[in-house]
This record gives C-alpha cells, structure tokens and sequence, in this order.
C-alpha cells in the first residue's frame, strides 16, 4: 500500500510540474529578451511546435498553447510554426501556422522551440535567429550567445 501511495504521490507532483511549465518558460523568456534590452510586451515572438510531441498533429494538452496564450497576455506579438498544425484558437486569439523560412527568423525578436518535429533545423534556426529559448533541447552539442535553454 505505501508504494501505491508513494506512486500516485509522484503522478500527482509530476502533473503538478508539468502544469507550472508555460510559466516558467514565460519566465525564461522575458529574462532573455531583458538582457536583449527588450520586453515581451511588443517583442515578436515565433513559438516552433504547438502539437503535444513531435511529428504528429495532436495538440491536446499541449503546454505551448498555454505559453502562447500567456505571451499574448504580455503583450507579445505572437506568431507559431508547426508543419502539422495549419490553425489553432485559444480562447479569442486565433492563430494560421506561418511558413518556414530560416532568412524569416530574423524578424522575430525570439524564437521559442516548444515541439522537437524532426523538420526542425537546429543549427539552421540558431544562425539565422537573433533569440532562441530551447524548451525541447534540439540545440544539443550547439552554442551560442543568443541560446537560451531548459
């Protein structure tokens, strides 16, 4: 019976963590964008990936809509990419995938990968970005100074 206990205690802290994750990221990228001498409110923001895990067009439960919204309410001017997902609406924002392109990045003030889709280009995305926040650790064995990761 303790070890029942002991493991659904872990379920339960472990949903509780994944619930806080939208937030903290938030948190992570408004320090970034504070040392670009930048605040979310106005930065254009491309969060990569809104599907729940890569290479599939499920977005139930998936943080980065969460972490969207919670930009918005920023004031971030909040674009998304994700090749298996065309739209999404959250709450009244609603939102088209924008279309990759590497030379696009640089109109963003940061980009934020919250899905690993293989069609994600890490070194690709890092050069031509001026920000990335890595929630999804694509960038592994990359350095920049403009890498911020989870």
């Amino acid at each position: 019976m303790k070890s029942l206990n002991f493991s659904a205690r872990f379920i339960e802290l472990a949903g509780e963590v994944n619930s806080h994750m939208p937030e903290f990221v938030l948190e992570k990228v408004t320090r970034a964008l504070n040392d670009q001498k930048k605040a979310v409110n106005g930065s254009k923001i491309l969060v990569m990936g809104v599907a729940y895990k890569a290479n599939v067009s499920d977005m139930r439960e998936s943080p980065a809509l969460d972490l969207i919204h919670l930009l918005n309410e920023q004031g971030g001017d909040v674009s998304y990419h994700d090749p298996f997902i065309p739209s999404i609406t959250i709450g009244r924002l609603r939102l088209t995938s924008q279309p990759y392109a590497p030379k696009k990045l640089k109109q963003y003030d940061a980009v934020v990968i919250t899905t690993a889709h293989d069609a994600f280009k890490a070194k690709e995305i890092l050069d031509h970005s001026k920000l990335v926040i890595d929630t999804r650790n694509i960038m592994r064995g990359l350095s920049a100074n403009h890498l911020v990761r989870l």
